[in-house]
């Protein structure tokens, strides 16, 4: 499964205080989207949610700018079932695109 959450924002612009930046309110990408895909996952791939939750193994990496995650990549694996996941969750804008093909 591969499950992406993504806010184009120009985060890179705003002010240290802003909800999304500040490190004092939890602000990035982990917290505020990378919750989405990580909830979602685990409700497709864990055949035991809830009080007898599969073990999973997690490994993850992080973009962090400021001490603020922009960018998240989590991989879940559930060796009981077999089953892996693939989430990001991202709040890095752009300027602008390229398209190919």
């Amino acid at each position: 499964m591969f499950c992406d959450f993504r806010l184009d924002t120009g985060i890179a612009w705003f002010p240290a205080t802003h909800r999304l930046k500040s490190l004092d309110l939890g602000g990035g990408a982990l917290l505020d989207l990378g919750v989405y895909p990580l909830m979602f996952s685990s409700v497709v791939l864990d055949e035991h949610v809830g009080q007898k939750a599969s073990i999973t193994e997690v490994t993850s990496s992080l973009f962090v700018v400021d001490g603020v995650n922009h960018d998240d990549v989590i991989v879940l694996k559930y060796p009981e079932n077999g089953r892996m996941g693939v989430l990001t969750a991202s709040m890095r804008g752009r300027v602008g695109w390229i398209s190919a093909g």
